[in-house]
């Protein structure tokens, strides 16, 4: 496949439209245009994984952190950060970010360590708006329905969250008279006709409006098909995006929750700051999410009820005013918080785009290492 369609496809794992402001997302280095048989993703691109993508023949890196985040004066085999992208783009490899936008999206890198932490209803610490949608209503003849309906899939109409092709139809009977002037498919001018027909629903983005409409006036067999678009509430279509997750830990201690994302996660070394008048055996209750650096997110945290919030790394003067505040904060190590995730962003890609061989950067290592481990 093109790399544009695999940029189409990425976007409907992770939404771009869901990046923060600050970030810098989507395609960074390569040719749109440009041939796509092989994807690795990562974490961060290091020089060894560089060196990995293309020795094992990769075409495109899908990586959370940004190669150059806060931009590059010059791109140089012999400056740290710029040496991997001369690595790749020597070698013809394109590089692709979703990073805040895989962060937030529904089944991405905060959802990921709710599930591993076994949380249950899961929902957003701060519910991303959904994108504006429109329904399309369009009535058609039974043996023109499905060439209809793919029109639709094809213009980019019918996905729900993770889902593709959605679609519904009932039967119905229409009714038509063409007048002076018209060649119906069906009868004749000045007789009223009556057909069986299907009445055919999907939605898409409002922004594609214009594509699939004339996508369907194209697959239609009448010459003036009947359609009836309708603008639907954004709240209708909400999936389960946005920023940090939070979910009940049932019956879990604060110890028990430690305990599942240090070997859930694999994290090299879990750290705990207890709030006052907390024990680590004490229930977690409600547990926020924030992986990676969740400084940020230590009011939303509070402001959702949380008593437990479970991160990559904090600074240590937000870890103190957590405590204060009541919050326990769980941290299990920036790599460990989210390297699972793209292993499972390339198992959603492998799904997704089974043409492609997909794997995740096997070079990719935690960066810190505890004394007793040193050699």
């Amino acid at each position: 496949m093109k790399l544009l369609d695999f940029l189409r496809i990425l976007d409907r794992i992770a939404p771009l439209r869901l990046a923060e402001s600050w970030d810098n997302v989507g395609l960074l280095l390569g040719d749109p245009a440009a041939d796509v048989r092989a994807c690795m993703t990562c974490l961060t691109i290091t020089p060894e994984v560089a060196r990995e993508a293309v020795s094992e023949g990769a075409d495109v890196v899908v990586t959370h952190h940004p190669i150059l985040f806060r931009g590059a004066k010059a791109i140089r085999a012999d400056v740290a950060g710029a040496d991997v992208v001369w690595t790749l783009a020597r070698a013809g490899i394109a590089v692709v970010s979703h990073h805040t936008g895989w962060d937030s999206a529904q089944g991405g890198a905060n959802e990921c360590i709710a599930r591993v932490l076994g949380l249950k209803d899961i929902e957003p610490m701060q519910p991303a708006q959904g994108p504006e949608c429109v329904k399309f209503v369009i009535f058609v003849p039974d043996e023109n329905l499905e060439a209809v309906r793919q029109a639709a899939f094809e213009a980019g109409a019918g996905h729900i969250g993770l889902y593709d092709e959605c679609s519904f139809s009932h039967p119905g009977h229409g009714t038509f008279r063409g007048n002076e002037g018209t060649n119906p498919t069906i009868g004749q001018p000045g007789r009223r006709e009556e057909a069986a027909e299907r009445r055919l629903e999907i939605i898409c983005r409002k922004s594609q409006r214009a594509g699939v409409m004339a996508a369907i006036r194209a697959a239609h067999m009448y010459e003036e098909p009947a359609v009836d678009v309708y603008p639907l509430l954004d709240v209708a279509l909400r999936s389960n995006e946005g920023v940090g997750r939070i979910g009940r830990a049932d019956e879990s201690s604060i110890r028990q929750v430690a305990k599942l994302a240090q070997d859930g996660l694999t994290s090299a070394a879990v750290q705990v700051a207890l709030a006052e008048g907390v024990t680590p055996d004490s229930l977690a209750g409600q547990v926020a999410i924030a992986c990676g650096a969740g400084d940020d997110l230590v009011d939303g945290a509070l402001a959702s009820g949380a008593r437990v919030l479970v991160s990559g790394e904090l600074r240590y003067h937000t870890i103190c005013k957590a405590a204060q505040a009541g919050l326990t904060t769980i941290l299990v190590g920036h790599h460990a918080s989210e390297r699972m995730s793209m292993e499972l962003m390339a198992e959603v890609i492998r799904s997704a785009a089974g043409e492609l061989r997909v794997w995740a950067a096997r070079s990719e290592k935690e960066p810190l290492i505890n004394l007793e481990k040193l050699t």
